[in-house]
């Protein structure tokens, strides 16, 4: 191979490492765009008074500084914990019992199928035994909180996909549309910058 001809290659693969150079944030910056636009339109499409699913319920026990005689009595004893549900058209649904369970950090009941948060109206738990169950707590439901504290214990309603991000919430959103600004306004910074460094002269 020739000099000369050494010395095109060499050319070629330079003009291409610096093509690519340029253009390294393109590719990432074409994909947060993308999302932005994907998360906006979702949003867009979503309808604003969209039913919200409840397919769980946990319990856990309410942190008071007044001392209850009773829950001092029980707080040893494993009960055999169950909850009913009561809703809006008057119907019940008994969830199973967890036998010889203790509360701990939070005991979960899952619920399937998952029913809508604005049609449960009341949740009551109740300590299951030979002759006569014991009511232990209850609670009243506005059918958008998901959340209530009874007299001794603390009811959560878990929504479905309540531990994925919400694509629809504007601060995702503008989040993705300002990281993409940021990638696309570096990759100008570079290219104006490598240009300007292409067109200084070279002494021989």
């Amino acid at each position: 191979m020739t000099n000369e001809n050494h010395t095109t290659s060499l050319s070629h693969q330079c003009n291409r490492i610096t093509v690519w150079h340029r253009l390294r944030f393109l590719p990432v910056t074409i994909i947060f765009a993308a999302l932005a636009i994907g998360t906006f339109v979702r949003s867009e499409n979503r309808p604003a008074d969209a039913p919200r699913f409840i397919n769980a319920i946990k319990i856990t026990k309410v942190q008071s500084l007044t001392i209850d005689p009773s829950a001092i009595i029980n707080s040893d004893r494993d009960q055999d914990y169950y909850i009913i549900i009561t809703l809006k058209n008057g119907k019940t649904i008994q969830l199973p019992t967890r036998d010889n369970a203790l509360i701990g950090n939070g005991l979960v009941w899952g619920l399937q199928p998952s029913h809508p948060l604005d049609q449960i109206t009341e949740l009551s738990l109740w300590d299951e035994d030979p002759l006569r169950d014991d009511h232990l707590d209850r609670v009243s439901m506005d059918g958008k909180s998901l959340s209530a504290d009874g007299q001794r214990y603390h009811f959560e309603l878990i929504e479905d996909g309540a531990n994925l991000p919400n694509a629809g919430d504007p601060r995702i959103i503008w989040s993705i549309i300002s990281a993409s600004g940021i990638l696309a306004l570096l990759a100008a910074v570079f290219f104006v910058r490598d240009q300007s460094l292409d067109e200084v002269p070279v002494d021989d």
